[in-house]
């Protein structure tokens, strides 16, 4: 990273396009604290943040733990004018499910003006998994079968939702509903 960070510091001109490269390097070595410096860098440089920028922002505050910053990014999002797409909000869905607040992920996913995808509610189910929440592995479960009933991935976490539980009928149903 040094070596590029080197490489972006030597450009004639930076656009949004180039911090945001830089931003994911970052990102991906776990160095949320740099994202972070990046992105304030960016604003305070007068460059208008776009979305793939927040976008990073917020994934880096879901791997990192961070949940208070959703709140901060979305409205800084408003005051760049730029509305959340779905990618925004599975990211801070996942942010609420990797710290174990399962009331908070389902909040965001009521209030969201998307119907939720596949990511959305593996992102549920795989929590659901991690925190040992049978009831609300069933509903993501059931709410992933009618966008894909044949998805092996959801039939597996949810059998296993329900071994961990040592649920061992509801597991034999599954597998024998699902013929798995």
């Amino acid at each position: 990273m040094a070596d590029a960070h080197k490489v972006f510091d030597e450009m004639l001109c930076s656009t949004a396009m180039s911090w945001n490269a830089l931003m994911t390097g970052y990102a991906r070595c776990g160095a949320c604290e740099e994202v972070f410096h990046l992105f304030d860098k960016v604003t305070n440089q007068g460059i208008s943040p776009d979305c793939v920028m927040f976008l990073k922002v917020l994934s880096v505050c879901s791997h990192g733990g961070l949940v208070s910053i959703r709140e901060r990014c979305f409205k800084a999002m408003k005051k760049y004018c730029l509305s959340p797409t779905l990618e925004h909000y599975n990211c801070v869905i996942d942010l609420f499910a990797r710290a174990g607040q399962l009331d908070e992920a389902i909040a965001m996913l009521e209030t969201m003006p998307f119907q939720p995808n596949l990511v959305t509610l593996s992102t549920l189910l795989g929590a659901c998994q991690n925190w040992s929440n049978i009831d609300l592995g069933r509903i993501s479960f059931e709410l992933m079968a009618g966008l894909d009933e044949k998805n092996a991935a959801a039939c597996i976490v949810m059998f296993n939702i329900y071994a961990e539980a040592e649920m061992w009928e509801e597991a034999k149903e599954l597998k024998r509903t699902l013929k798995i």
